[in-house]
């Protein structure tokens, strides 16, 4: 969990708090604006979390799997020219020779490439279940906190502008009740 992500999502609600006060104070009331402006900066920011969020598990999905070249068949040659000779025995015996040649040629490539497959996807299996299991959900959860605030600040929010007068009229009681406590620890 990173240090300025759990900084920042404990100090909102001090700083929301904070906030009301001083509206409280005011002689009029403002809290349906302040309202209004913190649904829509939460959910600005929340936006721009969970974009960043997205991007960042696009990037991995693509930058963490390799892509497979297949085998090509210009690669493989069967194959090579012979020459016909008047023995047609003899022909025919060095055209078995070059297939046995190819064949056994043919037959370690193949087991070459079945063996690189395999390996290929024994490596992509384990790459896509470290991405997963580990790597997704390590980005999702990075600002989950922030995203968390910004939802509850943008609840918050709404509550304010659907009800300011009752929130006024609280955060006024508060800032009355400090100043009157302030005073008497004064005297």
């Amino acid at each position: 969990m990173n240090k300025t992500y759990v900084i920042t999502a404990l100090s909102i609600p001090i700083v929301l708090f904070f906030t009301g006060l001083i509206l409280g104070s005011l002689s009029t009331n403002h809290f349906a604006t302040a309202g209004l402006l913190l649904s829509i900066l939460s959910a600005v920011i929340t936006i721009l979390v969970a974009f960043r969020n997205a991007l960042k598990a696009r990037r991995a999905a693509i930058n963490d799997i390799e892509p497979y070249e297949p085998i090509s068949a210009k690669r493989l040659k069967l194959f090579s020219t012979t020459v016909l000779t008047s023995d047609p025995v003899t022909n025919l015996q060095k055209q078995l020779e070059e297939l046995r040649r190819d064949h056994e040629t043919l037959a370690d490539h193949v087991d070459m490439r079945i063996e690189s497959v395999f390996n290929y996807a024994q490596m992509a299996h384990e790459r896509l279940t470290r991405h997963k299991e580990v790597e997704l959900p390590q980005i999702l959860s990075a600002q989950s906190e922030i995203i968390i605030v910004g939802a509850a600040s943008s609840l918050i929010g709404t509550f304010v502008v659907f009800s300011p007068e009752h929130v006024y009229s609280a955060f006024s009681q508060l800032v009355t009740i400090g100043i009157s406590l302030a005073t008497q620890a004064l005297n």
